[in-house]
């Protein structure tokens, strides 16, 4: 059983819609797989609403999570989902938390996210708005042995490398002295 978690606020344009279709898609063709999903709600969009109207079994809505849930999911996610399209999006720390457990993400070229996921070495990006592109990309990462293993490998020595924070302190440093 894969298991594939989306962490954020429950916000249409961070791609829950696409991510709902996806697994939709997903479940008939390959039922061996689950979907975290956890947030917490917003005014466009609820847990409970969510649960309403997508009773997909391999859908699990948890809503807002911290501290020992949140590291539980962490532990049983085998890849992120983060296919947002939000206009302001900039640095998805939720990025960050999943290299730094050797998970690969599946995400957009969003923002700063093309600097953080290199596609096919971290992740897989995928184009904005593409809940069949999502599918396709969610599929290849159960069916591929182990390319999840691999990317999340390759994902966690480029947070080790690239964004600790004493690696990113030390890298703005440069960046402000050579200005």
């Amino acid at each position: 059983m894969f298991e594939f978690l989306y962490l954020g606020n429950l916000i249409p344009s961070k791609g829950i819609p696409e991510l709902l279709e996806a697994c939709h898609l997903l479940s008939e063709c390959s039922p061996d797989f689950i979907c975290h999903i956890a947030g917490a709600d917003t005014k466009e969009m609820s847990a409970e609403n969510i649960r309403t109207h997508h009773k997909l079994p391999q859908i699990i809505i948890h809503g807002a999570v911290s501290g020992q849930k949140k590291m539980a999911l962490w532990q049983r996610a085998q890849a992120l989902i983060f296919p947002t399209h939000y206009h302001n999006e900039c640095f998805p720390l939720v990025i960050l938390e999943a290299m730094q457990q050797g998970l690969p993400v599946i995400c957009t070229p969003v923002g700063a996210i093309p600097d953080m996921v290199i596609h096919e070495q971290t992740g897989l990006l995928i184009p904005s708005q593409d809940s069949k592109a999502l599918f396709h990309a969610m599929l290849r990462l159960m069916n591929s042995g182990n390319l999840a293993r691999k990317l999340g490998e390759s994902a966690a020595t480029s947070y080790r490398k690239y964004f600790t924070f004493c690696n990113f302190e030390n890298n703005l440093i440069r960046i402000l002295a050579e200005s």
